[in-house]
């Protein structure tokens, strides 16, 4: 009986445990929301550094900037307006031309590189 109650208790506690283990943030977040509490200059810090990652991201060549942003017509697409929507139907798009013709999937979604140019 010693025993159960023993094995019921340490089931308790873990249940426990494991229950405050998750609603616990990220050790770093908490460090981190902790600078920003006491230092008010950490978050106006990090919000440059925000800046200046979107800057550099912009600058790169590979940022597509939403608005404006047009998809490739394909067969069975139909743009939305809305990105999200347009970005899932169209991935579906793709995946059912891919099976219903591979080569003009291939056709339709392969963009000629400097490499293929060069061949010819």
């Amino acid at each position: 009986m010693k025993t159960i109650k023993a094995l019921l208790a340490g089931l308790s506690l873990l249940t426990f445990s494991s229950i405050q283990a998750q609603t616990r943030d990220c050790a770093t977040m908490e460090v981190l929301a902790n600078q920003i509490e006491n230092d008010s200059a950490t978050a106006i810090r990090l919000e440059q550094v925000k800046n200046q990652n979107d800057s550099l991201i912009k600058s790169s060549g590979r940022y597509i900037a939403e608005e404006g942003f047009k998809l490739p017509a394909l067969p069975g697409y139909q743009p939305t307006g809305d990105i999200e929507i347009d970005r899932l139907n169209w991935a579906k798009a793709k995946q059912d031309l891919y099976a219903k013709d591979p080569e003009l999937y291939k056709e339709l979604t392969r963009l000629d590189s400097p490499s293929k140019n060069m061949r010819n």
